[in-house]
């Protein structure tokens, strides 16, 4: 008998755990904040910790000439800008034999013997001071394996006056200064650098002196280079969203919206132009729907429900089973009533 009232106690006890849990997720889901972070600030901590994290065994001024080329339908201006790419990768990869030794330099670094590996890449830029990769290897040797972030800036500044286009390098070293709290120093680098650079190059260090500028506070003062920075890279989508966040904070959200369009147009055409199998895929699918849930956002905080879900109805399209869509649409019907 008591056998059987412990039994039925039990159960009784699991029911009601089960149903408090089952209470506490539904509040979770109702109660869930309603600002989420916008698109780039939830991936640019992602993105500063991008080159920490990359393979080694592989350059990274691939993502710097992807970063160049033009989202165009004339197909000339493309190979052209193609061509010019392809002929500066030429001359600043000087021979096969510089490649063997920063495979052997990666190599020593990877087996955990990187005070080797540091010879070996200050050799190669005793011969060829503008070597991007060795600068670059050499930095990331300070910054993960000697754990040394101030030792690894004169490395990533010596990388950016080789190429002040390459966006993940530039994201690092902007991490860098602003941990260290040096935001002014970082701005005087970079303000000295976009002196000398050509068109192309300075639009994207003004996209570096915003993003420094905003970390700093003064939205005011990055928004302007964000803008710069825009017009002159008028096909990169990290861009546009970055303007577009700077925006929504600062609650504008007619050229918000402008700029979160524009960025999806661009994301569209990259993703068309992709091979089914390219490992960026994912990524860059997500940043997508990402950058449109956004649009929907600021349709949505300013009372525009009607709009917010026109705007998640194209979403729904493209992701219709995927949990944000459902989140949204949920929460706009809530506060449709």
């Amino acid at each position: 008998m008591d056998k059987g009232r412990n039994e039925v106690k039990f159960l009784g006890s699991l029911v009601l755990l089960v149903a408090a849990l089952a209470v506490f997720v539904a509040l979770l889901v109702y109660f869930a904040p309603e600002d989420e972070q916008p698109v780039e600030q939830r991936f640019a901590s992602d993105e500063t910790q991008l080159l920490r994290k990359k393979t080694r065994s592989r350059p990274l001024r691939d993502e710097a000439v992807e970063e160049r080329l033009p989202v165009a339908s004339d197909m000339a201006e493309t190979e052209t800008v193609v061509a010019e790419a392809e002929a500066s990768d030429t001359t600043e990869t000087k021979t096969d034999k510089d490649d063997g030794e920063l495979e052997k330099a990666v190599e020593l670094i990877d087996s955990g013997n990187p005070e080797d590996a540091l010879v070996i890449l200050e050799r190669i830029l005793s011969q060829d001071p503008k070597n991007e990769r060795a600068l670059i290897e050499i930095s990331m040797v300070h910054l993960i394996d000697y754990r040394n972030a101030a030792a690894a800036v004169p490395w990533l500044e010596r990388s950016l006056r080789v190429n002040p286009s390459n966006r993940l390098v530039l994201a690092e070293l902007a991490a860098i200064y602003a941990e260290q709290g040096n935001v002014e120093g970082g701005l005087n680098f970079l303000q000295g650098l976009q002196e000398k650079a050509t068109p192309a190059d300075s639009s994207f260090i003004s996209l570096g002196i915003g993003q420094m500028l905003m970390v700093d506070g003064r939205e005011d003062e990055g928004v302007v280079h964000l803008e710069r920075a825009a017009a002159g890279l008028p096909h990169n989508a990290n861009i546009h969203s970055s303007l577009a966040d700077t925006y929504a904070r600062g609650g504008n959200s007619d050229k918000a919206i402008t700029a979160y369009r524009k960025s999806v147009a661009v994301r569209e055409v990259e993703l068309r132009k992709l091979p089914a199998d390219d490992k960026s895929l994912p990524r860059k699918r997500a940043l997508l729907l990402r950058t449109r849930i956004e649009i929907v956002k600021q349709f949505y905080k300013r009372g525009d429900l009607d709009a917010a879900l026109e705007e998640l109805e194209t979403v729904s399209k493209h992701a219709p089973n995927h949990p944000l869509v459902a989140n949204w649409r949920a929460r706009i019907a809530r506060r449709a009533g």
